[in-house]
């Protein structure tokens, strides 16, 4: 074997000449054809079917994963008869006899196996022109997605060529090789169940279908690479070796033994080669991992320029506007960074006068930079800083008279104490204030250190942090002050109690006028420390701790973006499968939302009323909560609050900062009727209606409107003509596994009528669970005015079911005659105006759609990242909230179904005109032109 290597030589003419012979006879068959046919309909179908609806995230991932489960078809049936119809031919031996040595020949071959996977991609990559022309996919995440199908379906065809030429059948080579590349994607996955787990990471590295699906999230891994380049180094080594034996076929019997034993120990050591190639590739040291997504060009959304835009010029040195972001570069994903500076480019673009940049605390070149940001943040709000600096050093002074008069007090009241009965509890009160004193003189001088300390900078706290000092301060002063008070009263208790001798009287009562005095003091220094504005240097502070923040100024004014809602940290590629998120999208939001509270003057507040026993703005481990829709208010830059009537008092909106009222009923109740906490919700609701406050209540299903009573809520909003209808809600007849029918209570709406609120909900999908139909008063009541903002479409498997105990299970078919005729409104805006005011109102007829675990409810993309599966129950509660508060500059302000690129303006007629010409063409385009060049051939022939 080793004496006829020298007849491996490769001449690339000789091999494309191959190639060229292979390619002709590939398209002047049938079968080539069928091949594409077959690329083509899978790719159109998981393209059409899955991807390209309106709303749907503008990505290829679903078409690159469903080729490469049709790899298992296409790739044996292009491989084949590569090698198995030259035998079967009895063409070999002419190919034998040529000057081709074994090499050309298998890497001909190799060649046009390459040629015709790419033709295969095709399809797929034709599925960006309808992408490109309703959204703005990622073109490096589309490319290394093809990039990864190709490698792929070279790889399995590499394998069909070594099968091809081990066989004059091409049933054998089509299915061995369909098989072969079973076996790796199933064995893969049954090994991982079987084998040891630290073998687990090997199983699943062995499945190539794993391996493209890093490709398909835009993760270029070297490690994936090399495991498919030596997929494909193996195939085509083994189509070698197994020519080389058919040629070199006879001879005696312990030569032919010799030359097999050769044949295998070369195809072993290919195998082990590529083995080792990925494993070293895979090692954390050499394995690289490029992240290949955010390649396009961001584009800023039209109502962020035109914000930009509208802002002033420079003003001076407190009025420019300045988008400083702090981020250290050494902990941020390199693709991130970009598209910071591409963000912060189109920020500058919109408004040449606006001072945008990134500034990196930890890189010693931008030293002098990152210390005139903060010398110019610290000079726009030098007066709030010097008059907290001053109330902290008030209170430091209270305290340094504590501490004095601590000295002097420890020593008497542990004298006093020891002179009281050991059995008694006075002893031990009057002994417990004297090790507290004793306590403040010895330690209290580290306590005032500590204080000292966070009002000044260091390397590690490059801002004063004023909440720390007044923080410790204030609880000090409390629990002293209480202290001081109680001690007080007993000595002054202790005063008339003749049976303790007179000199402890005379002790304690002396200390009686000073531990007030001091009590009193503390009391006033701890009251002005709380009354002290919250400073956004302090957040800013705390922020720069870490390394990172964001701040807007502008104005005067200065708003402080925290580090988490902004910079994601760049992600750990041990694994090689995840890619960040894109910051573009949640971070123009969250500027924005700044931008607009400052040159606004005051966003408005959201106020969520309730009657729940615990806060919703907290996490639940049901996600019944509203964290999600509270996150995306914030980012907006509205306020939020909570109130649960009953428990405290109702918060008093200003002039300055408009609030509105967003309500839920009970979220679960264990009673047909409401509790007395729900019903006082629902008596502040009808106060709030009747003073003209801008209300948005969420409806849910009513026992008693079912049952016949009346339902309290109902009568809410009658002021501006609308109810919902608690006793029946929209149901819809749908597949399920079996293809059985079964109702299902929740409904998906894309598509939005006109309204006020339409501009922020056009392709954003919601889900709404259990919609009711919302009553509107015919005729209105004078001065009302009312927009369907969200409606149910008629449908033949819809229909309003009266009782909705149960959502309909056991039903299989629509009842008789009550099939959804018309459309359904489930949310409506109402407006009432008397002439001198205009009150507003809106309804959502739907419990529990602002809640984390619809709204948040989120599609893998792979590689840890997520695409909301109900941007639109976000967009509603914007869009409502902006509408109430009269703010019509946000109602075109939509961001956050921008998390990714998204489908939009897509109509169900474009959608079926573009699969039938795009998709059909892709399909019988590959048939009919087959099919005339066949027939050409034929005719000349």
């Amino acid at each position: 074997m080793t004496a006829r290597l020298d007849r491996f030589g490769l001449s690339p003419g000789r091999a494309m000449s191959v190639a060229a012979r292979e390619l002709r006879s590939a398209f002047l068959t049938p079968m080539g054809w069928i091949v594409l046919a077959i690329a083509a309909l899978v790719a159109g179908t998981a393209f059409f079917a899955g991807v390209f609806v309106d709303g749907r995230p503008a990505t290829l991932r679903t078409v690159v994963l469903s080729s490469g489960w049709a790899l298992l078809a296409t790739s044996p049936a292009l491989s084949m008869r590569a090698f198995s119809e030259e035998f079967r031919l009895k063409t070999w031996e002419t190919l034998f006899a040529s000057p081709l040595g074994i090499v050309e020949l298998v890497a001909g071959k190799a060649a046009a196996m390459a040629v015709l996977v790419l033709a295969t991609l095709l399809p797929a990559a034709l599925c960006l022109v309808p992408l490109e022309w309703y959204a703005s996919p990622d073109y490096g995440e589309a490319a290394c997605g093809l990039l990864g199908l190709f490698l792929a379906g070279f790889a399995c065809c590499s394998l069909g060529l070594a099968v091809s030429a081990a066989t004059a059948s091409q049933t054998v080579a089509f299915l061995g090789t369909f098989f072969l590349w079973l076996g790796l994607v199933a064995g893969s996955r049954l090994l991982l169940g079987v084998v040891p787990i630290e073998f687990a990471p090997v199983a699943v590295a062995l499945d190539p279908l794993r391996r493209l699906d890093s490709f398909a999230i835009g993760l270029l891994d070297s490690a994936s690479i090399a495991y498919f380049a030596g997929l494909a180094f193996v195939g085509l080594v083994a189509a070698c070796v197994s020519l080389e034996r058919i040629r070199e076929d006879g001879g005696a019997t312990l030569q032919r033994a010799r030359r097999a034993v050769e044949r295998a120990g070369f195809a072993l050591s290919a195998v082990l080669l590529a083995g080792a190639a990925v494993w070293l590739a895979s090692q954390p040291a050499v394995r690289a991992a490029v992240d290949a997504t955010k390649t396009r060009a961001y584009s800023l959304a039209p109502s962020t320029t035109r914000l930009l835009e509208g802002l002033g010029g420079p003003e001076g040195r407190e009025g420019s506007w300045r988008v400083m972001l702090f981020v250290d570069a050494s902990t941020a994903d390199p693709a991130v960074l970009r598209q910071i500076d591409e963000v912060l480019e189109r920020f500058r673009e919109a408004n040449p006068a606006i001072d945008a940049r990134r500034i990196d605390p930890v890189d010693p070149e931008a030293a002098a930079a990152f210390d005139e940001a903060l010398e110019e943040l610290v000079a726009l709000r030098s007066g709030d800083l010097a008059r907290s600096l001053a109330e902290v050093d008030g209170a430091l002074a209270v305290f340094d008279d504590f501490r004095r008069e601590c000295a002097s007090e420890a020593a008497a009241l542990r004298a006093a104490g020891q002179q009281l009965p050991e059995e008694g509890t006075l002893r031990r009160q009057v002994e417990q204030l004297a090790s507290l004193v004793a306590q403040i003189a010895t330690d209290g001088g580290q306590f005032r250190d500590r204080v000292v300390e966070f009002t000044r900078t260091s390397a590690s706290r490059p801002l004063p942090d004023i909440e720390g000092a007044r923080s410790a301060l204030a609880q000090g002063f409390r629990v002293w002050g209480d202290q001081l008070v109680a001690g007080a009263d007993l000595f002054r208790e202790v005063r008339g109690r003749n049976a303790i001798p007179a000199p402890v009287r005379s002790v304690l009562s002396a200390r009686i006028d000073p531990f007030e005095r001091l009590a009193t003091r503390m009391q006033a220094a701890r009251q002005t420390l709380e009354a002290l504005p919250a400073l956004e240097l302090d957040v800013l502070g705390r922020e720069l701790a870490t390394g990172e923040a964001a701040v807007v100024s502008g104005g005067g004014r200065l708003a402080v973006v925290p580090a988490w809602r902004i910079f994601p940290k760049r992600l750990d590629l041990e694994g090689a499968d995840r890619v960040s998120y894109s910051w573009g999208f949640r971070g123009e939001e969250v500027l924005t939302g700044a931008i607009r509270s400052i040159s606004s003057g005051s966003m408005p507040e959201v106020v969520f009323v309730h009657a729940e026993a615990d806060s919703l703005l907290r996490p639940k481990a049901d996600h019944s909560d509203l964290v999600a829709v509270a996150d995306a208010l914030r980012s907006a830059g509205f306020g939020v609050a909570e109130w649960t009537p009953g428990r405290g008092d109702r918060p008093k909106p200003t002039a300055a900062r408009p609030t509105v009222w967003v309500v839920l009923p009970a979220l679960r109740r264990g009673q047909l009727d409401l509790t007395r906490e729900e019903r006082l919700v629902v008596a502040e609701v009808e106060r709030l209606v009747e003073e003209g406050d801008p209300v948005l209540l969420t409806a849910g299903r009513s026992l008693l409107t079912l049952l016949g009573q009346p339902d309290p809520w109902s009568e809410v909003l009658r002021p501006f003509g609308i109810d919902s209808d608690g006793g029946r809600v929209v149901l819809e007849l749908v597949a399920d596994a079996d293809g059985e029918p079964e109702p299902r209570a929740w409904q998906e709406i894309v598509r939005v009528p006109e309204s006020p609120v339409a501009a922020r909900l056009r392709g954003r999908a919601m889900i709404l669970a259990q919609p009711m139909p919302v009553r509107i008063a015919e005729p209105l009541p004078p001065g009302v005015e009312v927009a369907t903002v969200v409606e149910i479409e008629p449908s033949t498997t819809r229909w309003l079911a009266d009782d909705w105990k149960g959502d309909g299970d056991g039903v299989r078919e629509v009842p008789e005659g009550r099939a959804l005729a018309e459309a359904v409104p489930v949310a409506v805006v109402a407006q009432r105006s008397d002439g001198s005011r205009t009150a507003r109102a809106a309804l959502v007829a739907s419990g529990g759609w602002m809640l984390s675990g619809i709204a948040d409810f989120s599609d893998q993309l792979g590689g840890g990242r997520t695409a909301l599966r109900n941007p639109g129950n976000r967009e509603l509660l914007l869009s409502l909230v902006a509408w109430l508060a009269e703010r019509d500059d946000l109602l075109d302000a939509g961001l956050s179904g921008r998390e990714v690129s998204r489908i939009e303006g897509l109509g169900s007629v474009a959608a079926r005109a573009w699969a039938v010409l795009l998709g059909g063409g892709m399909f019988f385009g590959p048939v009919l032109l087959g099919g005339i060049l066949i027939r050409a051939r034929r005719i000349r022939a």
